[in-house]
């Protein structure tokens, strides 16, 4: 049975986090920030024995759910799911992929997969380009842009990611840079997450226009270098499988699949 994390936990679910932390590197994140009884967050726990069984977390309308060896109730998760009304789930796949499973019947998710990959080095590149650390005033441009992908537009609305990119620079949990020409923002990623000495990249974009360039590649190196010499361990999220292998010709590891269950509209 799924109940309320207590303020008490934080460390208990942390430490359990911790046992496969390829599996829920954002939930620890957020955890480690926030706890688990804020504003920001909700944190719903199973356990058998005193033992967890499965963390979940609620962050705007999307859910990070988080299991060692997927013994769980699944009813209890499906109906948490439909109270909360989630717009996103996302988790180990296998997870992930027994709930879609479990509600295929009612049709109201599809299943998408990626990999997760650990970043340990990443090629320096010199080149002439100026990245800059984006600012809260930038984030509405950055979200249109980072929309444009349609892997990222199916996950988010443009006011929703703009909202969520401002509060992680208000509360110290993500950067964006940016690459601009002539003004215009027509390159941009960021850190997702960061705390504890972790930290996940995501929204890597660049305008249709200018991806016959290398301004990915350069403004990744730019970011992933900072972080490593920064003490951090790097972890991103990857759906093309052409980005996959560029990673594995980068060095990065390749640590599992993840699932993500998207709402229909």
């Amino acid at each position: 049975m799924l109940r309320r994390a207590e303020k008490a936990e934080r460390k208990k679910i942390l430490e359990f986090i911790r046992m496969d932390i390829t599996k829920g590197v954002y939930l620890y994140i957020d955890i480690f920030h926030y706890g688990v009884n804020s504003s920001e967050i909700e944190v719903w726990v199973a356990e058998e024995a005193g033992k967890y069984l499965l963390v979940a977390m609620k962050y705007y309308e999307s859910m990070q759910i988080f299991s060692l060896d997927h013994k769980w109730d699944m009813e209890t998760c499906l109906q948490l799911i439909g109270n909360e009304k989630i717009l996103m789930i996302s988790g180990d796949y296998t997870l992930i992929q027994q709930l879609y499973q479990a509600e295929a019947q009612a049709g109201l998710y599809d299943l998408s997969e990626g990999y997760v990959f650990h970043i340990n080095n990443y090629r320096k590149f010199s080149f002439n380009e100026k990245i800059e650390l984006g600012k809260k005033e930038d984030m509405q441009e950055c979200a249109q842009l980072i929309c444009i992908d349609e892997v990222f537009a199916s996950n988010y609305t443009i006011s929703g990611l703009q909202k969520q990119l401002e509060d992680r620079i208000d509360c110290g949990m993500g950067r964006n840079f940016v690459i601009r020409d002539q003004g215009k923002i027509i390159a941009h990623i960021a850190t997702y997450a960061e705390g504890d000495h972790i930290a996940v990249t995501s929204g890597l974009v660049v305008h249709p226009k200018y991806r016959n360039r290398s301004y990915g590649v350069l403004i990744e190196s730019y970011l992933i270098n900072q972080l490593r010499e920064e003490g951090y361990e790097v972890y991103t999220f990857v759906v093309e499988k052409k980005r996959a292998k560029l990673l594995e010709a980068m060095g990065a590891k390749l640590c599992g699949k993840y699932g993500k269950l998207n709402k229909r509209r």
